[in-house]
């Protein structure tokens, strides 16, 4: 299970829909986690997962365990990802991550936004260092091209296999007269 301390405002940058409940507040006195829909059909299966209470600690439980307040649509951060996992998003306030990823939402060539990417993380705290800047991959929508033509080519050759043995049946039982029958 994938855990990301992100701000509310992330799931807008990257077009994540909600899908029950709401997001969290991005306040510390709040212990609120938000999951992802394959963590919810995971794990709740058949059930809503708003208010479960989850334990991110087993050996501090008072101060890691959060409410499920919201379930977001699924996410792939990679063009390599085949399908979703089960992630939980907390806000950055209740945890400390050395390693952070922005995600800022713009309108043609994503690398052209670099420079006033990095301005803006340099404003919050000069001291960041902005290592690799790189595009999401593209959200895929509509007919997928090569699913739909090697469905169609296994259709083709269970179809020619089929024939074949339809075939060599036939012949197989068929009268002969040079076997004289």
């Amino acid at each position: 299970i994938s855990f990301r301390a992100v701000t509310a405002d992330y799931f807008a940058a990257l077009a994540v829909p909600l899908l029950e409940g709401r997001l969290f507040a991005d306040r510390a006195d709040r212990r609120e986690v938000v999951v992802n829909e394959t963590f919810a059909r995971r794990l709740f299966p058949g059930e809503s997962p708003l208010d479960q209470a989850i334990v991110f600690d087993a050996k501090d439980p008072e101060r890691s365990t959060f409410r499920i307040v919201g379930v977001v649509g699924d996410l792939r951060m990679r063009l390599t990802d085949r399908r979703a996992e089960p992630e939980t998003f907390v806000s950055r306030t209740h945890t400390y991550w050395p390693l952070l990823i922005f995600a800022v939402q713009g309108s043609g060539d994503p690398l052209a936004l670099a420079p006033a990417a990095r301005a803006a993380m340099a404003r919050v705290d000069p001291r960041q260092i902005v290592r690799r800047l790189e595009p999401l991959p593209a959200r895929r929508r509509g007919l997928r091209w090569g699913a739909i033509f090697f469905s169609a080519l296994g259709a083709l050759v269970s179809l020619a296999v089929g024939l074949s043995v339809t075939r060599l049946i036939e012949d197989l039982f068929t009268r002969s007269e040079t076997l004289g029958y």
